[in-house]
């Protein structure tokens, strides 16, 4: 129909200009194909406004033009080699999302999608003369990502639509005008961190200067969210109930109404932090200094990087000492925490019990939790310190003198005499006395023979056998 139109305006005017087309118009042309002869006339009378002769030859040359345009004109006005349905109107409403160095295009389109062989997109960029096409997609996907871009250049684009019949291109929609962007939109949650233990949480924003309005939700399809809200640099937002991971999606749009692609940041929600079960080794064995008794701490299977420590103690008999805070370190398996504890040779243990402590990563501190089973650590008695022996007043005997041991297990003293040394220091051996006063710390030996020399050891024996033995000592009378 445009092709009509413009060879009809193009005739006419070739017909008002030319002399020779007006005088050669009273020349007796039979009518062509869809001209009447009302048109006839009508030339008739526009040409008798003019008097000018013309030769014969003019006269042929305009009669033959005259009737090749007549000819194209009605032709055009009869034949459409692919009919009126061809041409397919311009794709509308497109939508523009940016990303890292890349925008995102989608379009509506209101004609028969099913005449749609696909779409072509068309793109300018400051540098293009003109429009060029840079890809065709199928029919029913009507969204393109265009990803080759440079970050901050100024770019437009154009959507057609083309027929799956003719392969006729339809009209082109209108431009839209972007700018690619650096991965500048971003959304944090509690400023980064990766725990939280309330549900209320700060989010902030990373966005260009142009941001004019957000949209937020707990899920990454938007629903439920139908408005977009006016930007602001922070915000407070409530993360769904109960202990888990937590996502937080955002989205951004420009005073233009260009639309960022959808980011989000995540955090987990812990609430509750508990101790399953505090275990060691120590039961039915005996544990020495410098032993390794080993604790297990077990905890939520989803409570890693938390703070793990136990206390060491006999509330029974030491209810103020023991040994405390114990750092535990997390195994290989997320929630139990583990510790080679190294005796330590200067306390003591009777039926001690490990107490547990635990605070999870969002700082919720656990129930102290308590081994079901004890442990024993027993450390020798402490040696005591043997002088060299004196004659009595008398000369009748050798008098042996001790510092004191004032350990709460004493069990006893045991005197050791040997003519040779080194004295028996196994315990084995037959003392020469048992003592159970920690406080006495003498003894008269009466059995000597004047002019031997004797050696003596004094062992201190605890009240589970355990002993240590003094320093050697010799005399005579």
């Amino acid at each position: 129909m445009k092709a009509r139109s413009v060879l009809q305006a193009g005739w006419r005017q070739f017909f008002h200009s030319c002399e020779e087309m007006k005088a050669g118009a009273n020349l007796m042309i039979p009518p062509l194909r869809g001209v009447s002869m009302a048109s006839s006339k009508n030339l008739n009378k526009v040409a008798t406004r003019e008097n000018t002769p013309l030769t014969p030859l003019k006269g042929g040359i305009v009669k033959m033009l005259l009737f090749v345009v007549l000819w194209v004109t009605v032709s055009c006005s009869t034949y459409n080699p692919t009919g009126t349905g061809d041409i397919l109107v311009a794709p509308t409403q497109i939508t523009i999302k940016l990303g890292a160095g890349a925008v995102e295009l989608a379009w509506q389109f209101s004609g028969d999608l099913t005449k749609v062989k696909e779409f072509r997109v068309y793109r300018r960029s400051a540098s293009d003369v003109a429009f060029r096409r840079i890809a065709s997609v199928s029919a029913t996907t009507q969204s393109y990502r265009d990803s080759a871009l440079t970050i901050g250049a100024l770019y437009q684009y154009q959507i057609a639509a083309v027929n799956n019949k003719s392969n006729v291109e339809g009209e082109h929609s209108e431009s839209v005008t972007v700018t690619p962007v650096a991965s500048v939109f971003g959304v944090q949650i509690a400023a980064g961190a990766k725990f939280t233990n309330r549900r209320l949480v700060s989010l902030t924003f990373n966005v260009p200067d142009n941001t004019a309005s957000m949209m937020l939700s707990n899920k990454a399809a938007f629903t439920g969210v139908v408005k977009w809200e006016p930007f602001s640099n922070s915000k407070t937002w409530e993360l769904t109930p109960g202990d888990s991971p937590k996502s937080v999606f955002a989205k951004f749009r420009s005073g233009a109404n260009v639309e960022s692609e959808p980011v989000s940041d995540d955090i987990i929600l812990d609430t509750v932090a508990f101790i399953q079960s505090i275990t060691h080794d120590g039961v039915g064995r005996a544990l020495n200094p410098g032993g390794t008794l080993n604790i297990r701490l077990v905890t939520s299977p989803r409570d890693s990087l938390g703070n793990a420590t136990v206390d060491l103690i006999d509330k029974v008999n030491d209810p103020n000492g023991g040994d405390t805070n114990i750092r535990l370190f997390e195994s290989d398996t997320i929630g139990v925490y583990k510790l080679a504890y190294r005796i330590r040779p200067d306390i003591e243990f009777e039926q001690a019990f490990v107490y547990g402590n635990f605070t999870d990563a969002a700082a919720n501190p656990a129930p102290q939790r308590v081994s079901l089973t004890s442990f024993t650590v027993q450390l020798p008695p402490k040696a005591v310190t043997l002088f060299n022996p004196v004659p009595d007043s008398a000369s009748t005997a050798l008098k042996l003198t001790w510092t004191a041991n004032n350990e709460k297990d004493f069990a006893n003293y045991q005197v050791f005499r040997s003519t040779t040394s080194p004295v028996d220091s196994t315990g084995k051996s037959t003392p020469l006395a048992i003592i159970n006063d920690s406080d006495a710390t003498t003894y008269r030996d009466a059995a000597v023979t004047p002019g031997t020399t004797y050696f003596y050891r004094v062992l201190v024996f605890d009240r589970s056998g355990r002993f240590a033995f003094s320093n050697q000592v010799r005399g005579k009378l």
